[in-house]
């Protein structure tokens, strides 16, 4: 017995049996006792760790790794890559294989689909003034990763001529025919939304993505909406310009009256805001006295241009000129569109033959 407790003393001094404490007593044991209590016992109770070694004991008898650094841990980490900052702290409750895995494999963050709110029409961006039309206005709202549309609106103006509340779904539309005259200038339309916030995703490791709510932004969960604004939707109810030529030397503003009255002009449905272009016609083998007409609230046309031939051009100004300057006189749609409306008109000095177009500028 005496040599047996020799044996296992010699081994617990090599710490070859760490488990044995010192005070272990071997007498009257048999050999099978002594290694069912070696066995049984906890197997690494006397591991001494020193500090920032990179290594733990747990209370479950467990040795681990641990990035147990000295760094104070208030000290925020540098960046890394698209790796956030970190407190030490936070570092100080991972694996060494944790803190590793982290920067190598940072965990890729999700992106996101913005909401969209799209207004459409059925109109041509140019109407003339006094027609009746039919705009048939759609409001569709498409939440992507959004929540859920609450609410949409049509405003023409600043004035709300539609709403409703749709019924929770990927798409929500609104949808509003209106039926109306057009009036002079410019008529918007534009739709309004509110939605709810999205969810968040997950990053490629499956852990929710972390970072803030955020309004309209592909790297952000979605926030929520009370003013999503749509695109704008507009037209333009102008006064056409009107033009001719005519055999008659004597031709005056009230003969042009008369003409365009009674639909024996070329009318064109053109802003007359800018420069107008006129092709008269082939009037190769005829003389004859060009002539337009367009509303006085647009700009007087002061010069011309040959469309073809840049250094072919001039003033439109007095009686040696292409074209005087225009005369005033009140001119009624040849459609019934407006009535009494002041239009300039302008009318070439002699009878002239040209037949390539001719630009007319402010």
């Amino acid at each position: 017995m005496k040599s047996r407790q020799i044996f296992f003393e010699n081994l617990v001094a090599q710490n070859a049996l760490g488990g044995i404490p010192k005070d272990y007593e071997f007498a009257n044991k048999t050999l099978y006792q002594i290694f069912e209590d070696l066995f049984s016992g906890p197997s690494f109770g006397k591991v001494t760790l020193e500090e920032n070694a990179g290594l733990e004991y747990n209370e479950a008898d467990e040795l681990r790794t641990k990035y147990n650094t000295l760094v104070p841990n208030g000290t925020s980490s540098q960046r890394i890559g698209n790796l956030s900052p970190k407190a030490a702290s936070v570092w100080k409750t991972k694996t060494i294989v944790e803190v590793l895995d982290e920067i190598l494999f940072p965990a890729g963050l999700p992106t996101y689909i913005i909401p969209t709110l799209v207004l459409t029409d059925t109109l041509t961006p140019i109407q003339e003034v006094g027609t009746t039309v039919t705009n048939d206005l759609k409001l569709t709202g498409t939440k992507n990763d959004a929540g859920d549309f609450t609410s949409l609106k049509i405003f023409e103006g600043v004035t709300e001529i539609a709403s409703s509340n749709p019924n929770p779904g990927l798409t929500a539309t609104l949808n509003y025919s209106r039926n109306f005259q057009v009036p002079v200038g410019v008529t918007t339309w534009e739709g309004k939304g509110a939605y709810n916030q999205g969810d968040r995703k997950n990053d490629s490791q499956g852990n929710p993505d972390p970072r803030n709510y955020a309004l309209l932004s592909t790297n952000n969960p979605q926030a929520a909406n009370n003013n999503f604004t749509s695109n704008t939707t507009s037209i333009d109810g102008i006064y056409p310009f009107f033009y001719g030529v005519s055999s008659d030397i004597g031709l005056t503003k009230e003969t042009i009256k008369s003409e365009i009255e009674a639909g024996n002009s070329v009318k064109q449905l053109t802003k007359a805001d800018g420069t107008i272009n006129i092709e008269f016609g082939d009037l190769s083998s005829d003389f004859v006295v060009q002539w337009f007409a367009h509303a006085s609230i647009y700009p007087t046309k002061t010069k011309w241009e040959d469309t073809t031939n840049s250094s072919n051009k001039g003033f439109i100004s007095g009686a040696s000129d292409y074209m005087s300057a225009p005369q005033l006189i009140n001119i009624n749609s040849p459609n019934g569109y407006w009535n009494n409306i002041q239009y300039k008109v302008y009318r070439s000095n002699r009878k002239v033959r040209v037949s390539t177009p001719l630009d007319f500028k402010n």
